[in-house]
Formats: structure tokens, sequence, C-alpha cells
């Protein structure tokens, strides 16, 4: 029985690594690094994006490559426990995506113990339906966001992803809205 529940344990693991390295993908040889096209770009600084009433004015900056066609869109999200920290943090790497041709909302969130959860994922949210709301002024493409974040941003980034399309109680309408981001679809979801 032992060697039965061995083997089929080995060949289960044997069947996912070969289907996950069927599904991998590279730009370019390993070992090499890929070109990649760079573009001048603009930042839009201090844009509230929370609505008015909502329990603190949140805001963020947008990153801007400088074209003419839909710009793919990367939602930022800092670190700091849920209760410190800032975009700030984080303007590095949203410099280096919007010069490679990505729009990047680098946005605040509240803080706990003030706010507790799920306030948090609600100001994602709210900060998703912005990009909804400011993509023909700005030229984003909705169709194709990311979302971008380190430790509690990305805890955040990866809460936002699950409940999107679900009938979660986390998509409750808030603020006197029905919430829009059921209707989200997302490019991908980097967590670091």
């Amino acid at each position: 029985m032992l060697t039965g529940l061995l083997g089929g344990l080995l060949g289960g693991l044997l069947g996912s690594v070969a289907l996950l390295a069927g599904c991998s993908t590279h730009t370019n040889a390993p070992g090499t690094e890929a070109a990649l096209d760079q573009t001048g770009y603009t930042v839009e600084r201090d844009l509230r994006f929370s609505p008015d009433g909502w329990p603190q004015a949140l805001y963020a900056d947008l990153y801007l490559p400088e074209q003419s066609t839909p710009r793919p869109v990367v939602l930022m999200v800092h670190g700091g426990g849920w209760e410190r920290r800032s975009r700030e943090d984080m303007d590095w790497i949203a410099e280096e995506l919007a010069s490679h041709g990505f729009a990047v909302l680098n946005i605040d969130y509240r803080f706990a113990p003030n706010f507790t959860f799920p306030a948090q994922l609600h100001d994602l949210q709210v900060a998703r339906t912005w990009l909804n709301q400011a993509a023909d002024r700005y030229r984003l493409d909705t169709s194709a966001v990311s979302g971008f974040g380190f430790s509690s941003g990305a805890h955040l980034v990866a809460l936002l992803a699950v409940v999107a399309s679900t009938d979660s109680e986390l998509n409750q309408p808030m603020a006197g809205r029905t919430p829009r981001w059921k209707q989200w679809r997302w490019a991908g979801c980097l967590l670091i």
C-alpha cells in the first residue's frame, strides 16, 4: 500500500511539473535579456480617486507613457503591514514600468488600525473603478489591467483579483453605489 501511495504521489508530482512546464513561455533565450522598447512618460501627481463622501480622501500618482494608443495599466499598491508606508515607496518601479509603455496608477489606501478590513480592499476596488471611469481621458486599456504589490500591497492585489468576479460579501455595494468590479478582467497579477 505504501508503495502504491508513493508511486501515486510521484506520478502526480511529475505530471504537475510536465503540465506547468508546458504552460511556461520565454521572450528570450535563457541567460539573455530581452530588448524592451523605451519611451518617455509624464506623471500626474496627487489625483484623487476616492469618491466624494468616502471615509478618507485617497490619492494616486498616474504614470503615462508617451504613446497615442491605449496603454496597458498596472494598479500598483505599496506594502507596509496595512498600517504605514506610502506610494512613494513604489515610485522607482512605476517609473520603470512607465518607461516601457505601461500606464501605472500608484495608489494610497487607508491604514489599520483606524480602518479595519475590508476597508483597504474597498480602496483598491474604488481605484479599479476610477481606472474604468478615467480610461478615455487618459487613453487607458482597461481590458489589460494588472496588479502589482509588495508585501501587504501584494496581499491586497491578490484579494482584489480573487473576489473580483465572485458573489463574495466583499463585493457588497459601498458608499451608496453598486460596485463595477464584477465586470473587470485582469491581465495578470504579480505578487512580491
